[in-house]
């Protein structure tokens, strides 16, 4: 996907502003851009450094070619999902990632969150990733609305996956494009 929107970027200019492209969204459980780094203890000294040097290159570049990085939670846990996270678990989870991950992928002040889980204003989970750097907050919200705060900025976003192609097709074809016209009429159903 990168090399197709820089191309297109270059020879189409006037696409984005300044030459921005999106955001690419890292958890941390299986380390970052392909690279293992949340399992050195796996490697050897060298191939740790390696692996490490890799993520903060591979970051540097994305960001250099117009890309944003944002934290998808560490652990992308079920109960991020269902809402049943604990405060411990939220800290957790936050920590593993501003510890673990952001060192290299570089710091970043967007969350989206994962499963598209929306907090309300004063929950003590959504208090606490605004106290740890996270002011723009991206929910799953089918009309993705944008709302400001005095601390935080709110960004709804859609679901652009198989599932809301198949059953919500309008939610697309509204502002981007028929998907009808990219889906394979051979894929099997969904269940």
């Amino acid at each position: 996907m990168f090399p197709i929107l820089d191309a297109y970027v270059k020879e189409h200019p006037e696409f984005s502003w300044r030459g921005a492209k999106g955001i690419v969204a890292t958890t941390g459980y299986q380390g970052a851009f392909g690279y293992r780094i949340t399992d050195l203890d796996d490697y050897d000294e060298a191939t740790q450094k390696w692996m490490l040097d890799k993520v903060t290159e591979v970051a540097k570049a994305l960001r250099a070619s117009g890309w944003e990085i944002a934290n998808h939670s560490y652990t992308h846990n079920q109960y991020w999902n269902n809402k049943t996270m604990t405060m411990e678990q939220c800290k957790y989870d936050t920590g593993r990632w501003v510890n673990e991950i952001m060192p290299y992928v570089g710091e970043t002040h967007i969350f989206i969150s994962p499963f598209g889980v929306s907090f309300d204003q004063d929950d003590e989970r959504f208090q606490y990733l605004l106290d740890n750097g996270f002011y723009i907050y991206c929910p799953v919200d089918s009309k993705m609305p944008m709302r400001w705060h005095d601390n935080d900025v709110i960004q709804g976003r859609l679901n652009l996956d198989g599932i809301t192609m198949i059953k919500y097709p309008e939610r697309i074809s509204k502002d981007f494009f028929d998907p009808s016209l990219v889906l394979d009429p051979a894929r099997p159903p969904m269940d």
